[in-house]
């Protein structure tokens, strides 16, 4: 999906096109997600654009055999979408929809209902846009990321946030996971629960302990721009993430081997002004030994 508002679906094992998609609704897209064990799709976008702004948001469910629309959440009266719905997601299980604009909304994908509001704590800025979520192999967590920190409202985000959610309580689990400078732009839990991995519009990438609550290494700068997506694959082995940078790059699922990698195709250390960024309390120090210290 893209720009122009329809949304191809295509053969993966041919790699042809099979159908345009199209809805008068609905003029661009932000995001397309599979239900997992049904043969629908959801999209999320913008229904009609004033200047710079979207003034009608859209959330439709097409099945993917028919090439039919079988619900817009929209026509159900919702007031939700007064924000951009930037991002949805869906558990594994396909029976719960969360769509993210100033705050998470879950629906039951059975009833298309809603079930749930998970709101921006006014601590963090109750208008912050979630920008990514993802839920854990489980379904009993989602994790959200936005922005937490600007030095005026219109400014430049300078400290992203990630927030878990229980999914039986609906509410937040412990405090913030913060390391970023700037909006979280992709989540991917491991598949065992125990990591995830965060890609920000800083340009790195963090892998976290989720039961240690912590970063298992420094942010890795490895995209030359914003971290648009990440992923894990299913037997945890490996992940993907790609950039505005236009690359992809496959990374070892096992993060103590991420040094050596990210040393490897970066070749040589952080500068000390990235370092000032990424860790204005630590003295600077060597992250790659096998290239000179960042001037």
């Amino acid at each position: 999906g893209g720009y122009n508002g329809k949304p191809i679906l295509w053969d993966a094992q041919t790699l042809q096109s099979l159908v345009t998609l199209t809805d008068k609704n609905i003029v661009s897209i932000d995001d397309v997600k599979f239900i997992p064990g049904k043969n629908q799709l959801i999209i999320s976008g913008c229904g009609e654009w004033q200047g710079a702004y979207c003034q009608k948001h859209e959330v439709i469910i097409w099945d993917t055999e028919t090439y039919e629309k079988v619900h817009s959440f929209r026509s159900h009266g919702n007031s939700h979408f007064d924000y951009s719905v930037l991002r949805i997601s869906v558990n594994p299980a396909g029976t719960l929809l969360a769509t993210g604009t100033n705050e998470i909304i879950l629906w039951d994908l059975s009833t298309y209902e809603e079930i749930a509001t998970l709101e921006n704590n006014p601590l963090f800025g109750s208008d912050e846009l979630f920008i990514s979520m993802e839920f854990s192999s489980d379904g009993k967590i989602i994790a959200t990321g936005n922005c937490n920190k600007r030095p005026s409202f219109l400014a430049k985000c300078i400290e992203g946030k990630i927030a878990l959610w229980d999914l039986e309580t609906y509410t937040l689990i412990g405090e913030p996971l913060i390391n970023h400078t700037d909006y979280i732009r992709s989540l991917s839990f491991s598949p065992d629960g125990q990591h995830l991995i965060s890609g920000s519009e800083d340009n790195t990438v963090i892998f976290w302990d989720l039961e240690l609550r912590q970063p298992l290494s420094n942010p890795i700068t490895i995209h030359a721009d914003w971290i648009r997506a990440i992923k894990f694959s299913k037997d945890g082995n490996f992940m993907i993430t790609s950039s505005d940078d236009r690359t992809l790059f496959k990374w070892p699922g096992n993060p103590e081997s991420w040094m050596t990698v990210a040393c490897e195709r970066a070749g040589r250390n952080l500068t000390q002004e990235e370092w000032q960024i990424f860790f204005p309390d630590d003295d600077y120090r060597k992250t790659c030994e096998q290239w000179f210290e960042g001037y």
